[in-house]
């Protein structure tokens, strides 16, 4: 089967799911499932962009998000009990996120507050006076993080009544591929994917070689797919 065939019928099967009627209580679990597909149509289609353009850092980037939409799918198809714990990781997740948000505002806010004060050294008379109140003011202010705090304390509540432990953290893809018996595939091409998209060691001491590289990765890719039983025709 090529890959337009594939996709289409991954697309088809979106459009099945969006369009089937469900309960309120199993709303969650349809949105979940569309949410993994539209990804996954969309990951695909960087990964060709990557592929053609011989960008290992899109494609290794891609192909990470691929696997990992694969073990999240088979994990959650595989037990009613499983997706209820995939979504609470939805609560943690949205807690942490804004959780992270303030945390970096309020280490940015100095270096801001620092910038301010050497740039204004540049001005004089009225521009200054008029910096130097604004800068008052942004002092007094001090970092704005009430609306991220408000929703990260908004999810700690729903954590609380979910019944999620404060300590609670997202599970990690490598932890949901264990649990599913797919580690020993997941484990190896995780890794390799990630030594090539981050700024490793790894990468950084062959970024002078980059075209013979990045045709090592196009080979490597298409060996991949071949073990896979996948086509690129």
């Amino acid at each position: 089967m090529t890959d337009e065939k594939s996709v289409g019928k991954v697309e088809q099967l979106a459009l099945t799911i969006r369009d089937t009627s469900v309960g309120d209580e199993d709303a969650w679990y349809r949105n979940l499932l569309l949410g993994i597909l539209n990804s996954a149509l969309l990951d695909f289609r960087y990964l060709q962009i990557g592929e053609k353009q011989y960008s290992p850092y899109l494609a290794a980037w891609s192909c990470r998000n691929l696997l990992e939409l694969k073990v999240i799918a088979t994990y959650v198809l595989a037990s009613a009990d499983n997706a209820k714990t995939f979504k609470n990781d939805f609560v943690v997740d949205a807690k942490e996120f804004y959780e992270a948000i303030s945390k970096r505002h309020r280490a940015t806010h100095p270096k801001f507050i620092a910038a301010w004060q050497a740039g204004m050294q540049e001005f004089e008379g009225d521009e200054r006076r008029a910096l130097e109140a604004g800068l008052q003011r942004e002092i007094e202010r001090g970092p704005q993080t009430q609306e991220t705090d408000e929703e990260t304390e908004a999810y700690r509540k729903l954590m609380d009544e979910f019944g999620i432990s404060p300590k609670s953290k997202p599970m990690r893809s490598g932890q949901i591929a264990k649990l599913i018996s797919q580690n020993e595939e997941f484990d190896p091409m995780f890794k390799v994917c990630s030594k090539i998209m981050h700024r490793t060691a790894y990468r950084l001491l062959r970024a002078q070689r980059r075209v013979r590289w990045t045709r090592s990765f196009h080979c490597w890719y298409r060996r991949e797919q071949a073990n896979s039983g996948q086509s690129t025709t």
